[in-house]
């Protein structure tokens, strides 16, 4: 039996009437090779997550399940046996895979893995992140994978995508809202299919809107998000989305 089933049939959770079994669920931050993020993005960026799982996790709202964070190099991914991961990566410095991370990822999302892409743009100017440049770790998500494998293809979540519905009825926040109808070069929601499921997602990781204006977070970076439960709702419909496709 392929690790994902295996993982998720100790670890599915289903919300409201459904029954629930305890059991931790992972969640994977991956490190590339060269990570063009600077220190101070790479540490904000895992303190946010792991936050992000502490209030989960607090909120009770998951009857004895739990969100279990760990961190490992892409390369060490094929060993994890972990279905899902989350990897960030810099919306204005480009950062590529080396050919021995692009082998596993391929291999990884073949046999059952999910990924949630964040572009981080927090920290610029919207000029800055908004323009049109080559990322190349996007590119080898939507552009080459699917060129050497037809198996692959490529399409956008709309607001009717189960995404957005399930198990929590949401919709973009403004940030989204504002970068899907202003930028033209937007990436977001943009996802990969295998074999007709859904297998990597890509989302923004944006800082917030005041007075209908985009807000960069300055530096230093704060230690956490003052985040409600609600404000994850869309990450945590991707999340079991991946394991419930």
């Amino acid at each position: 039996m392929p690790f994902r089933f295996r993982l998720i049939l100790s670890a599915l959770l289903c919300l409201g009437t459904c029954g629930v079994r305890a059991g931790d669920l992972p969640w994977t931050m991956l490190i590339p090779a060269h990570d063009s993020r600077d220190a101070e993005m790479r540490r904000f960026d895992e303190t946010d997550l792991r936050y992000q799982i502490q209030v989960l996790n607090r909120s009770g709202k998951f009857e004895g399940n739990r969100f279990v964070f760990s961190k490992i190099p892409i390369t060490g991914l094929l060993g994890a046996m972990t279905p899902f991961a989350d990897l960030p990566f810099d919306s204005v410095r480009p950062m590529e895979f080396t050919p021995e991370e692009k082998t596993i990822l391929k291999e990884w999302l073949k046999r059952g893995g999910f990924l949630v892409a964040f572009e981080d743009t927090y920290p610029y100017e919207q000029e800055d992140f908004r323009r049109k440049r080559v990322l190349p770790a996007f590119d080898f998500f939507i552009k080459d994978l699917p060129a050497e494998d037809p198996d692959f293809t490529v399409d956008r979540a709309g607001p009717t995508h189960a995404v957005f519905r399930e198990p929590f009825p949401t919709k973009p926040a403004p940030p989204f809202e504002v970068e899907i109808r202003e930028n033209p070069n937007y990436r977001g929601f943009t996802y990969l299919v295998y074999k007709g499921r859904m297998v990597v997602f890509f989302m923004g990781r944006y800082s917030y809107m005041e007075n209908g204006r985009w807000v960069r977070v300055s530096r230093p970076f704060p230690d956490a998000h003052d985040l409600v439960l609600e404000s994850y709702s869309l990450i945590l419909n991707v999340y079991f989305y991946a394991l419930t496709h």
